[in-house]
């Protein structure tokens, strides 16, 4: 796999549902991976990510580890050649393009709002 794509969520239902939409709509020559940490929300994320978004690697956090240890949780299964963490108020609306000759980190380029 490319890139891990990791995502934190505190309460941010509708911002999360719009991250997601836009990163899982992106089209490249690559492969990804989108996991989701929930640091014990109480606005329905959890259930929204199950229900409308199966493929998502989701995380439900019984309590609030913080934003490190949220976000090391996920990189343990994240586990692509590149992470790429995400905050949930982030919309993609020109994908990450990494081509698989690009050889390292550097020569990634990413747009993002």
């Amino acid at each position: 796999m490319d890139v891990g794509i990791v995502i934190l969520n505190w309460n941010t239902r509708d911002l999360l549902q719009r991250c997601l939409e836009t990163v899982l709509a992106s089209e490249g020559d690559f492969t990804y991976k989108v996991v989701v940490v929930d640091n014990a929300s109480s606005d329905g994320s959890v259930e929204m990510v199950r229900t409308r978004y199966p493929d998502v690697k989701l995380i439900a956090n019984q309590h609030n580890p913080g934003f490190a240890g949220a976000n090391n949780q996920a990189l343990a299964l994240a586990s692509g050649r590149y992470s790429l963490l995400l905050n949930p108020d982030t919309v993609v609306d020109t994908w990450l393009q990494l081509s698989r000759e690009a050889g390292s980190p550097t020569k990634a380029k990413a747009a993002a709002t």
